[in-house]
């Protein structure tokens, strides 16, 4: 009776263990929020801009609580703010890494472009690449606009944004 009675919990006992271990494995998606940046067009005769913002991003999840695996990126846009400027054409890099170009009218980018269906946009992969290393790493990641408008005096009030949009990989701690 014993016997029966110590196997019946061992069977009991058994995958519950195990269930503790493969909870422990499950990989937790984490949609952290975008990096945004908006970088103002100088009002005047000048029609190149330019500008840079940094993101941390251990401040975009519960760093306490998860261990990041890996990251992807899901979109990255591209918006202007403002009355027609013409064409606009830039760049868009990450930590010196060119990450994207873009080029088209300036009210096509009044809805923001996606690189995902504009054909406005063109990634550069090494970009895409040093973005995933940085998130999953948490190193500070500084995003630099370079470009230019064709339409000039530019009015105040002007910008372009930058907002990159990119999923972590975790696992609980």
């Amino acid at each position: 009776m014993k016997t029966r009675f110590l196997a019946l919990v061992v069977v009991a006992v058994l995958p519950l263990m195990a269930f503790n271990c493969i909870t422990d494995s499950f990989t937790i998606a984490l949609n952290l929020k975008p990096f945004n940046g908006t970088y103002p067009i100088t009002a005047g005769n000048n029609p190149n801009y330019s500008g840079f913002f940094t993101v941390n991003p251990d401040t975009m999840y519960d760093i306490g609580s998860y261990t990041l695996d890996g990251a992807s990126v899901y979109d990255v846009r591209i918006a202007t703010s403002g009355p027609n400027l013409g064409t606009c054409a830039g760049t868009v890099s990450v930590n010196n890494t060119l990450l994207l170009t873009y080029n088209g009218p300036w009210t096509a980018f009044n809805t923001p472009q996606s690189l995902l269906t504009s054909q406005y946009i063109r990634r550069n992969q090494p970009g895409i690449d040093v973005l995933v290393n940085a998130v999953t790493k948490g190193s500070l990641i500084t995003f630099t606009v370079q470009g230019s408008v064709t339409t000039t005096p530019v009015p105040a009030g002007c910008s372009l944004i930058c907002s990159a949009y990119v999923q972590a990989y975790a696992h609980k701690r």
